[in-house]
């Protein structure tokens, strides 16, 4: 089991994503009306760029792997 746990945290990223995806599709026109506030919209902005830096080291992570496995982490 704790190999599950263990893949999950590794995944996080992944998941705030797809999270972050459903819940601004559901709620994002709402939320980025002038009428929301200026501070929900920072907030959004803030987290929006934060979950998106977050999945884009996640990416490279996995490219990184995918490298080592292929044999060729240099890129060459």
């Amino acid at each position: 089991m704790s190999g599950f746990w263990s893949t999950l945290k590794r995944e996080a990223c992944f998941l705030a994503g797809a999270a972050t995806t459903a819940f601004f599709f559901l709620a994002g026109a709402d939320l980025l009306q002038p009428s929301a506030g200026l501070a929900v919209q920072i907030f959004c902005f803030i987290w929006l760029f934060s979950v998106m830096l977050w999945c884009a080291f996640g990416v490279v992570r996995h490219a990184d792997c995918l490298a080592v496995i292929l044999g060729e982490p240099t890129g060459h």
